[in-house]
């Protein structure tokens, strides 16, 4: 008989096939692992081991990603927020290019959120260590726009790294006439 886990995760892989998210067999590529192992994950016989939930999470995409979380916080008052992965806001500093610059511009505006949100919560605690809701509720909205600051300065390393990877290969790739 199944655990809660295992009907939640199983339930979870069986929603995700059922809207053509990912198939047994793209989850059995991921995995490594054969279709039988991973259709008696779908119907509740088995646990997958962590590891394999780490690699479906990594390589199955953003939205086997936002899936996995949903379930994961489902019921905790937990909410989760996901930035959407387009290069139109990799363009931190507005020149038109996305470059290093941009990381660094995205890495010094966290910088200088996270140097306002202690500065609050300093002022707030006034030698205390009780603290509102309110200013609970204001840190935490801080520390979520830093962490997606440094997100995307993460994002646009990323991104230059791709591209000044795709044009070394372009160079070496012989010109056909």
């Amino acid at each position: 008989m199944p655990d809660d886990e295992t009907t939640m995760f199983s339930a979870l892989l069986e929603r995700l096939r059922s809207e053509d998210i990912i198939s047994i067999a793209e989850l059995a590529r991921i995995t490594g692992l054969d279709q039988r192992t991973i259709a008696r994950w779908c119907s509740g016989d088995t646990d997958p081991h962590f590891r394999n939930v780490h690699l479906i999470y990594q390589h199955g995409g953003f939205d086997v990603q936002a899936a996995i979380i949903h379930e994961l916080t489902a019921n905790t008052g937990w909410v989760a927020t996901y930035v959407e992965d387009t290069d139109d806001d990799l363009d931190v500093n507005g020149d038109g290019r996305i470059d290093v610059a941009d990381s660094i511009s995205a890495q010094l505006n966290a910088l200088h959120n996270l140097s306002d949100l202690l500065g609050h919560m300093d002022r707030d605690r006034n030698g205390s260590d009780r603290v509102t809701d309110a200013a609970l509720a204001h840190y935490v909205s801080l520390i979520d726009q830093v962490f997606r600051l440094l997100l995307r300065g993460k994002r646009v390393i990323e991104h230059v790294h791709k591209e000044q990877s795709r044009r070394r290969k372009a160079r070496r790739l012989p010109m056909h006439s």
